[in-house]
Formats: C-alpha cells, structure tokens, sequence
C-alpha cells in the first residue's frame, strides 16, 4: 500500500464540511487589545523598513571602504 512506504510523504486531509465554518468561533478581542496588536504590527513594519534602510547603508559603507583600499579615491 502507498501508506507503507516510508519514502513517501503523504498528507491526509480531511475534508471541511461547510456547516463546520459555520461552527468556528472567532473571539472578538476587546477594542484596547486589537490596538496593542495594531500598534505592535505597525511598530514591527517600521523597523523592518528600518533595518532595511541600516543594511543598504552598510553594504554602501563597506563597498567605499573596499575601494578606498583598493586605491579608487
């Protein structure tokens, strides 16, 4: 049988039935919590544009350097 082989990555699936969603609930998180979240969300795309920024500024940093010692100006 195909499930016996060990070299073989099989993923089963069960299927969702409609009426299931229907039965997930999704908890409404207080307004003061969806904030913090927002303002931590919004605080992380800063730095991570940030840090983005600093690793452009390093790479022309040490690209100058490698042609300053290479005798370019």
């Amino acid at each position: 049988m195909l499930e016996d082989n060990p070299n073989l990555k099989m993923h089963w699936i069960s299927p969702v039935i409609l009426v299931d969603i229907r039965k997930f609930l999704v908890w409404e998180a207080p307004q003061s919590i969806q904030l913090e979240i927002r303002n931590n969300y919004d605080k992380a795309l800063s730095l991570e544009k940030e840090s983005k920024q600093l690793l452009e500024k390093a790479k022309q940093q040490v690209e100058d350097l490698i042609e300053q010692a290479a005798g370019g100006t």
